[in-house]
């Protein structure tokens, strides 16, 4: 099972929408650089999403969520799909995207802008950087200055 969950812009009709696809995805993901802030959301590709309601729990049961957005260029893409070669494609060309220059160049950017954790600046949900990446706090059991 696949769903593509957004819509796109139609390039023959740029003022109407039409259903996201598997070539849609693949092409922008060669061409723009993906927003590193969806790394802090499942990094792209997530294979055991968490989902809120107990009727998308059940009807996606065993799915990859796959999701994003673009750096500068606006393509959210949302799909849930069981099909391992469909998540293998994706995956890959999400690898390859994220290997790219501008890429990480937008990815330092942004982890500069995150703040270091701190005693006094801990609040629990909001993210940190941390040895090169980042994360999010979730539970403080112990911290000092």
């Amino acid at each position: 099972m696949t769903e593509y969950l957004n819509t796109v812009t139609n390039p023959d009709a740029p003022w109407t929408s039409i259903d996201d696809t598997e070539e849609n995805i693949l092409q922008d993901l060669a061409a723009y650089t993906l927003d590193p802030t969806f790394e802090l959301y499942g990094d792209f590709v997530n294979p055991s999403p968490e989902w809120l309601s107990t009727e998308n729990a059940e009807k996606y049961a065993g799915c990859t969520m796959i999701f994003g957005n673009f750096y500068g260029y606006s393509h959210a893409f949302r799909l849930v799909t069981d099909d391992a070669a469909l998540i293998a494609r994706i995956s890959a060309a999400v690898q390859r995207n994220k290997a790219r220059p501008e890429y990480q160049q937008a990815r330092r950017k942004m982890l500069d802008a995150l703040p270091v954790l701190t005693y006094k600046g801990a609040s629990i949900g909001h993210h940190y950087r941390y040895c090169g990446g980042w994360f999010r706090l979730t539970k403080i059991i112990h911290l000092t200055e």
